[in-house]
């Protein structure tokens, strides 16, 4: 190769190789996945079939609904975000469907927020019949949400 079609080549690559790394380094702010579970029975639904029936056995495990002070709802939030600093979740209850309550996390570096309804309160309002996570900067405003279908 000479000399002037490596500089040329050079000066080419160079602000576009530039241009490629900054628009990597500059993360939109995104929640990426909000994961929920109910614990109202010993036994997840999803593995009922599996605990509940043993053929070859013969073992069979009942089924038996969790202690009311034990039963609650989770919330796993997980996100990308440069700047982020608070992620909040706000829900609605079944059993009181006009009120809206919501829970706030200081982000200190992580990247996930779990959030508890159980207890007094979730014994009173139920499961979660709706929910909105959000990411809010320094200045008080939304950088990014993620919403339930009934939301």
């Amino acid at each position: 190769m000479k000399m002037s079609t490596a500089k040329t080549l050079a000066q080419w690559l160079c602000p576009a190789g530039m241009a490629l790394l900054t628009s990597c380094g500059t993360i939109q702010p995104r929640i990426t996945e909000v994961s929920h579970r109910k614990y109202v029975v010993n036994i997840p639904p999803e593995d009922q079939r599996l605990f509940t029936r043993d053929r070859a056995s013969q073992f069979q495990t009942e089924i038996r609904a969790i202690p009311a002070v034990k039963q609650r709802e989770e919330f796993v939030v997980r996100w990308a975000a440069y700047r982020a600093a608070v992620v909040k979740l706000e829900y609605r209850q079944v059993s009181r469907p006009g009120e809206l309550r919501q829970q706030t996390q200081t982000i200190r570096g992580q990247h996930t927020a779990k959030f508890v309804v159980g207890g007094q309160e979730f014994a009173e309002g139920g499961i979660i019949s709706a929910w909105r996570a959000s990411l809010w900067d320094e200045s008080g405003t939304v950088v990014a949400e993620m919403k339930s279908a009934l939301w």
